[in-house]
């Protein structure tokens, strides 16, 4: 035997040995995929149970689910609306404050509500105010007739009106 040929021989059966060492290598690798998949699988389970268990229930009102609940709400909406305002009539909001900042008031009115009907609810809500005697109020600069609709006095959605007690002014 030539002394290449034992070199050769050697050197397959190094590149042998490398080979099995890897394989060795590959299989421990595919074992411990094996144990992380298996891992991974009971995990994905403990969460779909922990899903299914934590899964929030449609509420039930009188048999009916939340959304026959709303639609039924929505419907008792309308016909209130179409109860209270004539067709095509819409609710405006009115903020109110006062010139001294102690009167803080926003309501809901129709158009057709005359300016007395604010003031009103005013005195309801805060009652000192129905004690003084020299008051007005205004938009934009404009006095507001306490006569007069919220239409006719060109007020509009989300108006701010400035609620002028006059006797504040008079001790300057």
């Amino acid at each position: 035997m030539s002394s290449s040929s034992g070199r050769q021989s050697e050197n397959n059966e190094n590149n042998e040995n490398k080979i099995n060492a890897l394989l060795e290598k590959v299989k421990t690798l595919e074992n411990e995929i094996k144990e992380k998949d298996k891992k991974i699988n009971d995990l994905n389970k403990k969460i779909e149970e922990l899903q299914k268990s934590n899964k929030p229930q449609v509420p039930q009102v009188n048999n009916f689910s939340a959304n026959d609940r709303i639609l039924e709400l929505e419907e008792e909406v309308r016909k209130l609306r179409d109860y209270f305002l004539s067709p095509g009539e819409e609710l405006i909001t009115l903020k109110i404050v006062s010139n001294d900042q102690t009167i803080k008031f926003e309501t809901y009115c129709k158009p057709t509500d005359k300016f007395s009907k604010i003031e009103e609810m005013i005195g309801n809500r805060y009652p000192n105010s129905t004690e003084v005697t020299d008051t007005f109020f205004l938009v934009n600069g404009i006095k507001v007739n306490r006569l007069k609709t919220i239409q006719q006095n060109s007020l509009k959605n989300n108006d701010v009106l400035t609620y002028v007690n006059n006797e504040d002014n008079e001790d300057d």
